[in-house]
């Protein structure tokens, strides 16, 4: 059952994919670079969230990562064609998606 904290925070604008909208045409070319270089598409869903993935994307400082919402993540990975798993989406703030994702090491060169 969501408490309403829970339904406060999923409908909250910054987890929302429409969010990926306020990003600049470079930010996006960027994210979408990135899922490019490190997701491919999975019949299984993935065990990590979007929340540690955008993490991941922020810490890659030599790929040009930088800041992002949860919500501007989500947006980047439905505009690159991946699809969320259904029940998070009803049911969580952090969604897992049909995806594998490369084995990554952030680079920490701020």
């Amino acid at each position: 059952m969501l408490t309403t904290s829970m339904k406060e925070s999923m409908a909250h604008p910054l987890n929302q994919p429409e969010d990926y909208e306020n990003l600049t045409e470079r930010e996006k070319t960027v994210l979408q670079l990135w899922i490019a270089k490190h997701v491919q598409p999975a019949k299984r869903p993935s065990r990590r969230t979007d929340y540690s993935l955008k993490h991941d994307f922020e810490f890659s400082k030599r790929e040009g990562g930088f800041y992002v919402t949860v919500g501007s993540f989500k947006g980047g990975m439905l505009a690159a064609g991946y699809k969320p798993v259904q029940e998070d989406v009803e049911t969580d703030v952090n969604w897992r998606w049909y995806a594998k994702f490369e084995k990554w090491k952030p680079s920490y060169d701020f």
